[in-house]
This record gives structure tokens, C-alpha cells and sequence, in this order.
């Protein structure tokens, strides 16, 4: 495998990339199909790379515009047209390219255009990735040409089967911006597979990331008789859900204390980016730096006391530094990890070769918990002689 991957990487195009080059010079129009969540990163690639889009389509809604989430997109607003309304009002003539920005809804929307328009008209690629996290992927490929022996050595290490065909498919679509390379190795169940994560009583759970408070209600789900849950959460916005499922598990017995700070290395202030959509995306950028709004970390060995059993981290790019402010219980505990590896192109193995150095009898896991090219996770679990649980 190891070898024909290589190949793929040295050679194998990218089909966003090309779709961006053809657009280019294309006199006919482009349009979106699909008004949901994945809508604002697809707006945002295809702009950032001067691609007009004369309108978005959708099943279901109809009239008013899409306007940007993002801060300092001033490209104007995008009309949101109904399906059936623009069948009626299209010039059958005029070539144009429909560019899905719904993948998980890809097999559905293929069918309803082709039902009008040549298949070759359709288009469906990598899109969030290439705007937030992976933004050059020919920098990506001469990273991972110059790393081969590295990622070689952790395609080696992975416990499972499953993890290595993973790794190889979010390889092939990193590379290729083909979405049926990660719908090939998706996964449910985000932190909590029940192959690898195997809960008992009384665990200590530590949530560097909590958000809404949707992945901890999971954990309470799956592990009613918890010892302890730690949810790090640096956005005020967010606090009074995480409040209120504190509230709700003090009146059973429960124990959630709220961390109103980012998980960082020390003890500090950051920097967050201002980019962040709607839906709460943000990007810690370092210590000291100018813009954005400010928030303080604190290290987890400074605010956890006791043995942590289970630690889930998922802040945008932060993972690595804050796996150092819990080196000591790391190395002390050697709690199940489950860390996001998706934010940077070199945290895949940056990750795991800390991980594997602070204890090097860590069995790793590799799963894919969405259909597009995010949400990535590496999972460190406690060999059978550490803990008794896996």
C-alpha cells in the first residue's frame, strides 16, 4: 500500500484545483446547490480563488441572499434560489456547471440535476478544507514527499486495520479534493467508538473544547455513573448551555465543573483570529499577537487535580500545545486521548510522536468522523497492562 499511496501523492491531481483553473476561462455560469451548513466554506474557497457564482440553488428554500459569516468578506450578497423556480427561468442554451455545496446530500442533488442537465455539468469537491485548515495543497504534497519515512513509520505503528486504510484515505483525499475518499472511511460516533473508547465507573473525563455541550451530553449518555467531567471553554457566549447541563447534573449526584479558559501549555493570554463563522469557528494564534479578541489559557495540569481516565480535544489547531500543559498527567495517568489531527498539516504526526514519547506503550487509532475532509481524530489508548478497560 505504502508504495502505491507514494505514487498517488507524487502524481495524482487535484480535481478542485483544476475546477478552480477551467472556471477561470469558462463563459457560462456557475452555480452552488446546496443552502446548508458546508454553504459558507464553499462560497469562500471558490471566491478566495476568483471564481464568480452567479447563484445558489436549493431544494427547499427559496428567494433572499447568502451573506458571508466571515468577516472581511465584502464580495456582496448571493441570491438563494428555489430549485423549481430556476428550471422555469433558465435559458436551456446556455452552458453552465453546478458545483455541490451540500456533499452530504451528494447523491440526492446529482440525481435532481441530472434529471435536467448533462451529468458533466455536475461537480462536487473538497471545499472546507481547502478554505480553513489545508490552504496551498501543493505545499501539503512537498510536505508529506519530505516526511515519507515518518508517515511510513506511523502508517506502521496503527493498531488496526481500519486505522491504516484511514490514514490512506484521508491521504488520497487531501490530495485529490475527491470526496468519496473520506465518505470511504467516515465513522459515527465522533470520540466515542465502541471499538477503540470503552467506558467504566467513575471516569474523569477532561473536554478541552466543550462548545455546546453536545459531546459531553453524549458522555454522560454513555457513562452515567462518572466521577468527574473538567469542560474547557474560552467563549462566553457558550457558558450558559454548559451551565445548564452543569445545573441539571448537580441535581443527580453529577459533578461538571466549568472552565471558562482555552487550554494552552501555561498559564497566558491569547489571541483569537476575528474569521470565525456563525457557528463559533475560531483560531488561537499566539501568544502576544495584535487583533482579535483575547481569552486566558490555563495548562490542564494546573486545573485538574486529580487522575484524569478520559481526555477529548478539539480546538482548532491548539491540540499540540495543549497536550504539553498536560504532560505530568499524560505521562502519570495515561488516560484515553482523543485528539483532533485535522486543524494542521503537520499535526498527524507531530501529535503522535509526542504521544508516543511521553508514553511509548500507547497503542494509537486513527478514524474519520465526517463526509467531507474534516473532524480527523487520533486515538491514544492505554495498553492492555496500563488499564484494564481496552
Amino acid at each position: 500500500m505504502k508504495n502505491e499511496l507514494l505514487e498517488f501523492v507524487r502524481s495524482e491531481r487535484n480535481i478542485a484545483m483544476d475546477f478552480v483553473e477551467q472556471a477561470r476561462t469558462f463563459s457560462g455560469d456557475i452555480y452552488l446547490y446546496g443552502a446548508g451548513n458546508y454553504l459558507p466554506f464553499a462560497v469562500e474557497f471558490l471566491r478566495g480563488h476568483g471564481v464568480p457564482i452567479k447563484a445558489i440553488l436549493d431544494s427547499s428554500k427559496s428567494g433572499g441572499f447568502f451573506k458571508s459569516p466571515y468577516q472581511g468578506s465584502h464580495d456582496g450578497d448571493i441570491p438563494i434560489i428555489n430549485f423549481s423556480d430556476f428550471l422555469q427561468k433558465k435559458d436551456p442554451l446556455r452552458e453552465c456547471r453546478f458545483v455541490i455545496s451540500a456533499p452530504s446530500a451528494e447523491e440526492s442533488i446529482r440525481e435532481n440535476i441530472e434529471r435536467h442537465f448533462p451529468k458533466e455539468w455536475v461537480i462536487s469537491f473538497e471545499m472546507e478544507l481547502y478554505f480553513k485548515y489545508l490552504t496551498d495543497v501543493e505545499e501539503y504534497r512537498s510536505y508529506l514527499l519530505r516526511r515519507w519515512a515518518d508517515f511510513s513509520a506511523l502508517f506502521d505503528t496503527l493498531s488496526d486495520e481500519t486505522s491504516r486504510r484511514t490514514l490512506e484515505s484521508v491521504i488520497k483525499g487531501r490530495i485529490s479534493g475527491n470526496l468519496s475518499y473520506f465518505r470511504q472511511c467516515y465513522v459515527a460516533d465522533q470520540y466515542y467508538p465502541d471499538d477503540i473508547v470503552h467506558f467504566s465507573k467513575g471516569e474523569v473525563m477532561v473536554e478541552l473544547g466543550a462548545y455546546d455541550g453536545q459531546t459531553l451530553r453524549q458522555f454522560i449518555r454513555l457513562c452515567p455513573n462518572y466521577k468527574a467531567v473538567y469542560c474547557f471553554e474560552p467563549d462566553k457566549k457558550l457558558l450558559s448551555t454548559l451551565e445548564g447541563i452543569q445545573n441539571q447534573q448537580a441535581e443527580r449526584g453529577g459533578c461538571v465543573h466549568i472552565i471558562p479558559k482555552g487550554a494552552w501549555s501555561i498559564s497566558t493570554v491569547l489571541r483569537l483570529s476575528e474569521t470565525g463563522t456563525e457557528t463559533g469557528d475560531t483560531h488561537v494564534l499566539e501568544e502576544h499577537a495584535d487583533g482579535g479578541c483575547s481569552i486566558e489559557t490555563v495548562a490542564v495540569d494546573e486545573a485538574v487535580l486529580e487522575p484524569i481516565s478520559y481526555m477529548k480535544m478539539d480546538i482548532e489547531g491548539s491540540e499540540l500545545e495543549a497536550l504539553h500543559g498536560a504532560e505530568k498527567q499524560i505521562v502519570k495517568n495515561h488516560p484515553v486521548l482523543a485528539v483532533c489531527v485535522y486543524h494542521k498539516i503537520e499535526d498527524i504526526l507531530n501529535i503522535w510522536d509526542y504521544l508516543r514519547m511521553l508514553v511509548p506503550s500507547y497503542r494509537f487509532y486513527l478514524r474519520h468522523h465526517m463526509w467531507s475532509g474534516s473532524e480527523t481524530v487520533l486515538y491514544a489508548i492505554p495498553s492492555d497492562e496500563d488499564d484494564g478497560r481496552t
